[in-house]
């Protein structure tokens, strides 16, 4: 499978910590080095640079942070799972614009592509628990006070303070109907899962690949329904703002889209079947085998836009 522009950044930065650790090279020459690999220019630049960086200048921070979680001392982690504990460190404290599972999901992944057999369980358990400290409310589970050594609840997806929903997702969801699509997504045959199964409010490693013409629904809301079983049940996943659209993605597709958006977990998203209007859209639609297709009736449009807006108030 194809790696996007974002999970090659993090390799190479991976791969920079790493030299790092061992040579105790200065960043701007690792930097360098690291540019004239092969597959270098595939890579998302800037976050490969900031990554590098972050997770280097801010290194002794980091370890404090991370040791309250490990079992042995860091000099006794192999060095790729020392650069990789860094890197996922570094991401979480500094990037919150990256939801915390991507973090720890892209940690995983590296780990099981660079580190040792059992590595990737190691890193998961390490991160997950370091996601705790630094992104206490988007977690939603409770954290020890640096001050009192006593537990103290995080916020949960509940509480009215808590920022679940940021206000780009909110405007995307609540914008005025007029400008939307649908496409079915089998994430089987994409090549790549839009969220996951627990969900994800924007997520900015939402994509898939696909064999479809999609230029014109690039900046269109866009909303994707799934279906499983035979007859079939058709799912509402979610909604994105499609903003790339990268060629030559994989072997077998066109393009890899990707953009900003929410994913409702499974449990919440809700049966097309029995609404009204949805038999006939569903003919009309052709039973989503033509593609991206705009919506024309707007009615179905602002049925999608209440659904979606039902599920997240009641997502917990």
């Amino acid at each position: 499978m194809s790696k996007s522009a974002r999970r090659r950044a993090r390799e190479f930065a991976l791969q920079g910590i790493y030299q790092w650790l061992l040579s105790g090279n200065d960043v701007s020459v690792i930097e360098q080095h690291m540019s004239q690999v092969a597959a270098f220019d595939k890579a998302d630049g800037e976050l490969f640079r900031a990554l590098l960086r972050g997770a280097i200048g801010d290194a002794e921070s980091l370890r404090e942070a991370l040791r309250p979680h490990l079992a042995r001392a860091l000099d006794d982690v192999s060095p790729v799972e020392h650069a990789l504990l860094l890197l996922a460190a570094h991401e979480l404290k500094s990037h919150p614009e990256t939801p915390y599972r991507v973090v720890i999901n892209e940690a995983i992944e590296l780990a099981k592509e660079y580190g040792g057999t059992e590595g990737h369980k190691f890193v998961n358990g390490v991160i997950d628990k370091l996601a705790t400290s630094f992104r206490s409310v988007e977690t939603g589970r409770s954290h020890p006070n640096d001050e009192t050594g006593q537990t103290v609840r995080a916020a949960k997806a509940s509480d009215p303070l808590t920022v679940v929903v940021p206000d780009r997702i909110e405007r995307l969801v609540s914008e005025a109907v007029g400008n939307d699509f649908v496409v079915y997504h089998n994430p089987d045959t994409m090549g790549r899962e839009f969220g996951d199964e627990e969900g994800c409010v924007d997520d900015p490693e939402n994509g898939f690949y696909t064999d479809k013409q999609a230029e014109y629904a690039k900046g269109a809301r866009v909303w994707m329904v799934t279906g499983t079983g035979h007859p079939r049940e058709y799912f509402l996943c979610g909604c994105f703002r499609l903003e790339r659209i990268e060629d030559g993605a994989e072997e077998g597709f066109q393009s890899l889209l990707s953009g900003y958006g929410v994913t409702l977990p499974s449990h919440l998203r809700p049966s097309l079947n029995h609404e009204a209007w949805f038999p006939d859209f569903l003919n009309r639609v052709g039973h989503f085998g033509l593609g991206f297709q705009r919506i024309s009736d707007e009615h179905v449009a602002a049925a999608f836009v209440e659904l979606v807006r039902q599920k997240i108030a009641s997502w917990r």
